[in-house]
């Protein structure tokens, strides 16, 4: 019960669970029966008659003779007999000798299996409490169909509203899943036109946010209430909304420090379900520029290359951090969406968008290319107008 209660459960669809209870049920209805036969044979055999003019007295005395016999009318006690006395009368019930069932009678080696059987009931229970409480153990991510320009992992929507509805599906149809599933849902987040995108689930999904931790696919190295934050922007929009049912939130330090921001991070993704060495988020949404960088990682640069989960990236203007390309690539759903144009971005992704999917690309000239086949494009018609559809 303490650890269904305090920590998050595990899906039950594992054939070790039912197993285990089976088998601690099984163990425990053994061990009492075998307590009960030993209770059984413990039970008193000696019993008392006595005659109703007894019973008219007052004052009572009731004790054991304790070996000690003596005179009962014509007949001598039974050293194990019982007496009532009164004073008044003087009278003394009528006693019946038995013979009772001595403890040596009994097989000692009852009580002791049957404890040993108990003891192991409850470590078997224990056990399987504890790893039903515990989220279950990440399968190895299955990518997406690699893109082949028939659309079976492309999806082109109207607009950017409609780009945002078909997100917010996405991730309440897999945040429910996971969490009938296996208990928790693990989801990551960029910063950018995503976090409008997500107001859509404030106060309108029907997940259960206390079953929810959330990350940062990246994050500026500021304070956390500074207005470039990320976590800030987000916040209004959806987070407080979402925390105020539950999320949990990784913690980000806000210190302007970029090495000391990735190694809290580092560990904060360490405490995650792990999968090929990596954290293992069910969701990843990720941001991409026009010059194909993805979070942090920008072309050209060591962060292509890195094997870290948490990069750090130091600018003259503003630092950040990032998990890195393994951590993304490791999530068992990742996904792109863009649609639209924006003051960053007036020309709209429309060419970056075929770079990423079509083009002569390499992870190293252009980040977002590594997302070919694990990845699912959500894009409005202006963003796939390059594309080959």
């Amino acid at each position: 019960i303490f650890f269904r209660i305090n920590l998050p459960p595990m899906a039950s669809e594992h054939a070790s669970v039912p197993a285990g209870l089976g088998l601690g049920m099984i163990l425990g209805a053994a061990a009492v029966g075998l307590l009960y036969l030993v209770s059984a044979s413990h039970a008193p055999t000696t019993f008392l008659a006595v005659r109703p003019s007894t019973l008219r007295t007052t004052t009572r005395t009731v004790g054991v003779t304790a070996g000690r016999p003596g005179p009962v009318g014509p007949t001598m006690m039974h050293p194990n007999a019982v007496s009532v006395s009164s004073p008044e009368t003087h009278s003394i019930a009528s006693a019946i000798p038995v013979t009772p069932v001595r403890s040596s009678q009994v097989q000692p080696v009852l009580p002791s299996l049957s404890w040993a059987l108990a003891g192991l009931a409850a470590i078997t229970a224990a056990v399987i409490g504890w790893a039903s409480a515990r989220p279950a153990a990440p399968q190895a991510s299955k990518p997406w169909a690699m893109a082949s320009l028939s659309g079976e992992n492309i999806v082109v929507e109207e607009d950017s509203a409609a780009v945002g509805r078909a997100l917010c599906i996405a991730v309440e149809a897999a945040a429910n899943q996971a969490i009938r599933e296996r208990g928790h849902f693990y989801l990551a987040i960029p910063g950018g036109s995503i976090l409008k995108m997500l107001g859509g689930l404030k106060g309108k999904s029907t997940i259960d946010w206390s079953k929810v931790t959330m990350g940062y696919v990246n994050h500026r190295c500021v304070p956390l209430d500074d207005e470039t934050s990320t976590h800030h922007k987000a916040q209004p929009l959806f987070l407080q909304s979402w925390q105020e049912q539950g999320l949990k939130v990784l913690t980000l330090t806000g210190s302007t420090d970029a090495a000391l921001e990735a190694d809290a991070y580092t560990k904060a993704l360490a405490a995650l379900p792990q999968s090929n060495g990596y954290a293992y988020f069910d969701m990843m949404l990720v941001g991409m520029g026009t010059d194909g960088h993805v979070g942090s990682v920008y072309p050209g640069t060591p962060a292509v290359t890195a094997k870290e989960s948490v990069i750090s990236v130091v600018k003259p203007t503003s630092s950040s951090i990032s998990m890195s390309l393994p951590v993304m690539l490791n999530a068992r759903e990742i996904i792109i969406a863009t649609a639209g144009t924006s003051e960053k971005y007036p020309l709209g992704k429309s060419e970056a968008m075929y770079r990423a999917v079509e083009g002569p690309e390499t992870v190293d000239s252009f980040p977002a290319s590594a997302f070919r086949g694990n990845c699912l494009w959500i894009m409005d018609k202006g963003a796939a107008s390059e594309l080959s559809l």
